[in-house]
């Protein structure tokens, strides 16, 4: 689609101009992206040919533009979606990043050394998730992607207050558990590429919870990149170019640079 593929270049370019790191990502093709027997041949040869196109069609761009293999590879509606998957689904999605990363590989030039970052089962920080994840090719240049909004209660569903001390030690733990698997332990960079809380839960939370994890991931050495769907995780109103929650953008830039 030689269209859409122009119209996410043209936003890779705006990325560029404004002098920022730009990731382009497969997002939530759970339709074919499927981790399972029946569909996994599928799958892969559907990922190489379209990491191939893709990494040919930016080849000439420098290393601030990196390739993330998928978004939150999962079955859905199964009992493990959001618990750390299943033995033979965590394997399929081994397999499914390391077709992603060799398909980016072979197209040479800028892509031998770009950055990539692959994600566990549902990009999550559970342990057997994490566990079983393994670097395609223990090529250096891999970044390990996960998603925590941690704790989901507060984060997504707005169903429990945040901000004792409690809860704070609970936050910290979890940040410093993964830095210690994958930075201590195994010397790979993180990239926590979604967290944040629903507008639900009150603005003076929200202000603290941003603040306090933004600052404890950074010393921790965990890169994050807040979540803003346009919806309910919203900072930024993309129709009226104004900003709806301005306070939680400057707490988590502030808290980031300390």
């Amino acid at each position: 689609e030689a269209d859409y593929l122009e119209m996410v270049k043209q936003v890779v370019d705006y990325g560029f101009q404004n002098k920022m790191h730009v990731i382009i990502n497969v997002h939530h093709d759970n339709e074919w992206v499927r981790p399972e027997a029946s569909h996994a041949d599928e799958t892969k040869a559907r990922l190489t040919s379209l990491w191939t196109q893709v990494a040919n069609h930016f080849i000439e761009y420098n290393d601030s533009l990196i390739f993330e293999t998928l978004n939150e590879p999962r079955l859905e509606g199964v009992p493990e979606e959001w618990t750390g998957g299943t033995p033979s689904g965590r394997a399929y999605i081994n397999e499914f990043n390391k077709v992603a990363v060799d398909a980016i590989r072979a197209t040479g030039a800028n892509n031998e050394k770009r950055h990539i970052m692959i994600p566990t089962w549902a990009a999550s920080t559970v342990t057997a998730a994490m566990d079983n994840l393994v670097i395609p090719n223990n090529d250096p240049k891999v970044i390990v992607s996960l998603h925590s909004y941690f704790p989901w209660p507060f984060a997504g569903e707005a169903d429990m207050s945040w901000g004792s001390e409690a809860d704070k030690s609970a936050l910290r733990s979890e940040l410093q558990r993964i830095r210690q698997k994958w930075i201590v332990e195994n010397g790979r960079a993180v990239i926590l590429g979604e967290w944040g809380s629903i507008e639900d839960n009150p603005l003076s939370m929200r202000l603290e919870y941003a603040e306090f994890y933004a600052r404890v991931a950074a010393e921790n050495d965990l890169l994050t990149i807040v979540w803003d769907d346009g919806g309910m995780f919203r900072m930024f109103d993309r129709h009226s170019l104004s900003w709806d929650y301005e306070q939680i953008a400057q707490a988590i830039i502030a808290a980031s640079a300390d």
